[in-house]
């Protein structure tokens, strides 16, 4: 089993049933294929660099999770076929670690409850 990272983005005026229909074929392909999801994190809404499908917001996702490595086609091939999805893009990791951007906020809440 190998730890991937998947980003995708959806656009903004999805409602939240279809969100969570997309997350959850996300967990049952990496489930079917006896991997392990360990986190699907929300990190908001974003100003795209590029209109993507006359898109100029969308909501980011990142899944963190392992599984083997066919894995990876099923998931591209189903997030591609989703009309939700603007953009996705799944990298290979050495461990499942938590994204620098949270990392930075999770520091900056530290800080500002220590001088609180």
């Amino acid at each position: 089993m190998n730890a991937y990272e998947t980003m995708f983005i959806f656009k903004t005026k999805v409602e939240d049933k279809a969100k969570e229909k997309v997350l959850t074929g996300i967990r049952n392909i990496i489930s079917s294929a006896k991997g392990e999801v360990e986190k699907m994190t929300p990190w908001g809404v974003r100003k795209l660099a590029y209109p993507v499908k006359d898109e100029e917001k969308g909501e980011y996702y990142i899944a963190q999770f392992l599984s083997p490595p066919n894995t990876i086609k099923d998931i591209a091939k189903y997030l591609e076929l989703n009309e939700h999805v603007l953009k996705y893009m799944t990298t290979k990791k050495d461990s499942l670690e938590e994204p620098k951007d949270q990392k930075v906020k999770k520091e900056e809440k530290k800080e500002e409850a220590k001088e609180a």
